[in-house]
């Protein structure tokens, strides 16, 4: 039983996975990751967005804000105009036609000294010539912000058309459907991108514009019912943060939309859910409900806190940008967000993120590099940021990847499967790490022990294959080392664990095959089960032969390399399989102890044997 081969195949299997894994990890340490610029954006600037739907009127300034590219003023004498006063009795004029040959025209805000405040029927028809199908057409307008009314089919025939800025939707604020100004031809399939002014957008009017691509809102205040339904081709909606009201099915069959920014408003009892903007009834149907294709979500949040659910899977966001001052973010609030690379908290001046998040508030967020909270914060809940596979960053304040002293628990799998996660220094007011909490982080280099600690739990660290040094506080108050803590950490190569420790778990340095000396504390009674399994390169343990009375089932097995062991008299136990595979393990026993007794009946022959 001695040389009985204790390895399995799919063991085997396992660590030869380790070792590529650790490979790549070893080269991936050599790309600079560089946390600032990935942070820069995350609470001041705009979020990192794919291209949306293109905006040839718009430009992007300095600010990262959307302005309208500067047209030139077209010329007084370009258009023909009448006297028309305006609503407030002030004397004005309306545009008749435009009779120019610039394409992009931008209309003055007077015109011989009279504010321009109407424009009337046909007066930006296409010029055709009979049989000219290349004759004069306008593709893109400004109207000016004095404008008060615009006649039916002031836009009548102007098939060539792709940009248009209004004050307004309709005839009048509020007062018509956006086809309204196209007349009896309707919105003209060359349209594509509309940007308008206006408190109101009445019901339906944008509805079944199926051209358009993209639509910004710049001042509503009142969106009407199905206001946008039917928009089969719209990739971008932009609302402003001054909506105070929405209707029903506002973006129905919008399947195209890739860019939405919007308010949100929640439902009687502070509810709120992504999938209500499309007409979900409950979290849950987030991910059915939610175009496809919509990766780009800015929502203009109403209150400090980011509730239960509220972007439960929604698992096709890219870019998700939270404008707002929140300072609590809630369970599952952003569970499952596997493609969200970017998330943003646009706060006001001096806002640094939220202090309260709740458990699994960022778990299965895959893509998500990194993360700004506040400085304050005090508990980093159960499996907050598990399977955060890509997550490099946790900014806290303005430190990156190093706990506040605010923060006195951490909780179980709060970072497992953390896979990028180089470093997280841990705050001194921790007393207990508990199971998993950075299982699977295989990218972790460095665990510093601080002396508060008092208990690491199972699986803590286990297959954090890049895990290389473990510091422990040597008065430290450390006690209990949970089963598996470091199994699979195949970088580790030296460990000494302080003598205040009392428990040892099982298997807790199991395959930590790039392990090769350790020391055990002064008054441990039990080498425990499994606790060297695998550990193949390991040549030195130190332990307190007087003390240890029990070397448990498989403790030393697999130790190719371990070349000395000392068993006193006082052990009164050993498990099965507890030195399989270690051929080169020459024992120090005493003649007729128990421990002599049992090698003899396990198979150990006499070259590998030394009496005391």
């Amino acid at each position: 039983m001695f040389f009985k081969k204790g390895f399995s195949l799919n063991i085997k299997r396992f660590i030869c996975a380790a070792v590529l894994m650790a490979t790549v990890l070893s080269l991936c340490a050599c790309i600079e990751v560089d946390l600032d610029s990935y942070f820069e954006g995350l609470l001041g600037g705009d979020a990192q967005q794919s291209t949306p739907a293109p905006r040839p009127e718009k430009d992007e300034s300095a600010d990262g804000e959307n302005k309208p590219v500067e047209i030139p003023e077209a010329a007084a004498e370009d258009f023909t105009v009448t006297e028309h006063n305006g609503t407030n009795g002030n004397a004005g004029v309306a545009v008749v036609s435009y009779n120019g040959n610039e394409t992009a025209v931008r209309v003055p805000e007077q015109i011989n000294g009279a504010a321009v405040v109407a424009v009337y029927a046909n007066a930006f028809s296409d010029r055709e010539a009979e049989g000219d199908t290349s004759a004069f057409g306008v593709k893109q307008v400004v109207l000016p912000a004095t404008v008060e009314r615009i006649e039916y089919g002031a836009f009548n025939g102007c098939k060539k058309i792709e940009i248009i800025d209004l004050p307004f939707v309709g005839g009048t604020d509020g007062g018509n459907s956006f086809g309204y100004i196209f007349g009896e031809g309707g919105v003209p399939e060359s349209l594509q991108s509309v940007r308008a002014g206006g408190k109101t957008v009445a019901d339906g009017a944008f509805s079944y514009c199926e051209t358009l691509v993209s639509i910004e809102l710049t001042e509503a205040e009142n969106i009407g019912n199905n206001a946008f339904k039917g928009c089969s081709a719209l990739k971008s909606l932009i609302l402003p943060e001054t909506v105070t009201a929405m209707g029903i099915s506002i973006y129905d069959g919008c399947d195209d939309l890739e860019t939405l920014a919007v308010p949100c408003f929640p439902a009687e009892g502070g509810t709120w859910f992504a999938g209500m903007l499309f007409g979900g009834t409950s979290y849950v149907d987030n991910l059915a409900v939610m175009p496809q294709s919509l990766q780009n979500l800015t929502v203009y949040w109403q209150g400090d806190t980011v509730g239960k659910n509220a972007f439960y899977e929604c698992d096709r966001l890219v870019n998700l940008t939270v404008k707002g001052n929140i300072s609590s973010i809630e369970e599952y609030a952003f569970y499952r967000c596997r493609r969200l690379k970017s998330l943003s908290f646009k706060g006001g001046e001096g806002y640094v993120g939220a202090s309260r998040v709740g458990t699994n508030s960022f778990a299965y967020c895959n893509a998500l590099g990194a993360v700004a909270l506040a400085d304050d914060i005090v508990i980093i809940p159960d499996y907050c940021f598990y399977s955060c596979a890509s997550l490099r960053g946790i900014k806290f304040g303005e430190t990156e990847n190093a706990m506040p002293e605010s923060v006195s628990a951490v909780g179980k799998g709060a970072f497992a499967y953390c896979e990028n996660l180089v470093n997280m220094a841990l705050s001194s007011n921790i007393t207990v790490l508990p199971d998993s909490v950075f299982e699977g982080c295989a990218y972790l280099s460095k665990l510093t022990v601080h002396e508060s600690l008092t208990s690491i739990g199972n699986n803590a660290f286990s297959g954090c294959t890049n895990l290389n040094s473990v510091d422990f506080a040597e008065d430290g108050s450390l006690s209990t080392v949970g089963n598996s803590a470091f199994a699979y950490c195949v970088s580790l190569n030296s460990v000494s664990l302080p003598d205040s420790v009392e428990n040892l778990g099982t298997y807790v340095f199991s395959h930590c095959w790039g392990l090769k000396n350790v020391k055990l504390p002064r008054g441990i009674s039990a080498v425990p089960d499994g606790c060297f399994f695998g550990c193949t390169r390991l040549d030195k343990v130190f332990f307190n032969p007087d003390e240890v009375n029990t070397i448990g089932e498989r403790a030393f097995s697999g130790c190719e390399y371990l070349e000395s062991l000392t068993l006193s008299e006082k052990i009164d136990s050993i498990g099965k399989y507890a030195f399989d595979e270690c051929e080169n393990l020459v024992f120090t026993v005493k003649v007729e102890s128990y421990a002599h007794t049992w090698l003899v009946n396990n198979g150990v022959g006499s070259n590998n044997l030394k009496f005391e």
